[in-house]
C-alpha cells in the first residue's frame, strides 16, 4: 500500500494539516452540525455499493451462450482538490466517499487555504479522510497538474471540484494504466418547494453555503428572504419548468420532480449532495474476458 510521502513532493508536504487541527475542529463544532455531516456520510454509503479493499471478480453465463468474466480493481491512490468557493460540507462528503467506498487508499484532499476552515476539517474528519493539505490558489492548481501527471505510483484518480485547467484536459481518459482526471461541477442554484411537510432551511444553509436557493410555493409565505434566498410563487408546473442543479421537495412529489431535475431530495436529506454519475465504478477499472459457455 502506498504511503502519502511516496506521492507528494516537499512543496506540498509543507502545507499538511496537522492531526490536532482535525481534532480541534471537531471539538469546536456544534452537535447538530456534526449530525448533519454524519447523515450525509450515511446517505452516500446507503446509495453506493462499498467494494472493500479489493473488488471481487464475477462470472456470468448469458442466454446467448457466452461466458463473461469480470475483474474489478480500485485505483492505487486518489487526490481530491477542493477550491475555497466549493468547500461546502455536502460537496466534501460527496467528493470523497465514492473513493473510500471503492477501496481506494490513500485518499488525499488538497484544499485552497481558507482562514475559516473549521467546518471543512470537521467534515473531513467525519468522512474518514486522514490526510489533507492547505495550499494557496496558485499552488492548488500546480498540485492538480502534478498529481494528474504522476507516473511512478501506478494508476490513480485526481478529482477536482469545479473546472480543471484546460492544459491537462487531455488526461481525462479512464484507461487502466493512466491517471484519471475527473472534474466535478460546483452547483450554483437549487429549488425548494414548500408545503406542509417542511424542509429544514437551517440545515440547507449550513450544508450548502455555495448555493442560491429559490423557494417555490403555491402560497405566499411572506418570509423575509435576503441574499441567496429568494421566493418564487406560482404553480407546481411552473416550478418544474425552472432549471436547478438540485431540488428539495416533499416526499410525495419526488417522482414527479425527477421528470424535470436530475437530483431531487426529500425532507431529512438537507445535508446530502450527490453527483449521480460519480460512483465507485469511476474509482477503479474493469478487466473483461469473453468465451463460449
Amino acid at each position: 500500500m502506498l504511503r502519502v510521502q511516496d506521492l507528494t513532493p516537499d512543496w506540498i508536504l509543507s502545507g499538511q494539516v496537522e492531526d490536532g487541527a482535525f481534532e480541534a475542529a471537531y471539538a469546536a463544532s456544534k452537535a447538530w452540525e456534526r449530525a448533519l455531516v454524519k447523515a450525509a456520510v450515511a446517505g452516500m454509503y446507503a446509495w453506493l455499493e462499498p467494494r472493500g479493499i479489493r473488488w471481487a471478480g464475477t462470472e456470468q453465463i448469458t442466454g446467448q451462450g457466452l461466458r463473461i468474466y469480470t475483474a474489478h480493481s480500485p485505483r492505487n491512490w486518489a487526490v481530491v482538490h477542493i477550491p475555497k468557493a466549493c468547500a461546502a460540507p455536502s460537496l466534501i462528503v460527496a467528493s470523497v466517499i465514492p473513493l473510500l467506498a471503492a477501496g481506494v487508499w490513500p485518499v488525499i484532499v488538497v484544499l485552497e487555504e481558507n482562514p475559516a476552515q473549521q467546518t471543512t476539517l470537521m467534515t473531513l474528519e467525519l468522512s474518514g479522510v486522514e490526510t489533507a493539505f492547505a495550499l494557496s490558489k496558485t499552488k492548488l492548481q500546480d498540485s492538480l497538474c502534478y498529481f494528474a501527471g504522476l507516473k511512478e505510483s501506478g494508476p490513480g484518480i485526481v478529482v477536482s471540484i469545479d473546472t480543471a485547467p484546460a492544459s491537462i484536459q487531455g488526461l481525462e481518459r479512464a484507461e487502466e494504466e493512466k491517471n484519471l482526471l475527473l472534474g466535478l461541477p460546483c452547483p450554483r442554484q437549487a429549488g425548494i418547494w414548500l408545503e406542509d411537510e417542511g424542509i429544514d432551511l437551517q440545515a440547507l444553509a449550513f450544508a450548502h453555503p455555495e448555493l442560491e436557493f429559490l423557494l417555490g410555493s403555491k402560497h405566499d409565505h411572506r418570509q423575509n428572504l435576503t441574499g441567496r434566498w429568494k421566493q418564487i410563487n406560482g404553480r407546481w408546473a411552473d416550478f418544474l419548468g425552472k432549471r436547478f442543479d438540485a431540488a428539495w421537495v416533499p416526499a410525495g412529489r419526488i417522482q414527479d420532480a425527477l421528470t424535470a431535475f436530475s437530483l431531487v431530495f426529500g425532507p431529512g436529506q438537507e445535508s446530502l449532495w450527490i453527483w449521480p454519475w460519480y460512483t465507485t465504478v469511476l474509482a477503479g477499472y474493469t478487466r473483461l474476458g469473453f468465451s463460449k459457455a
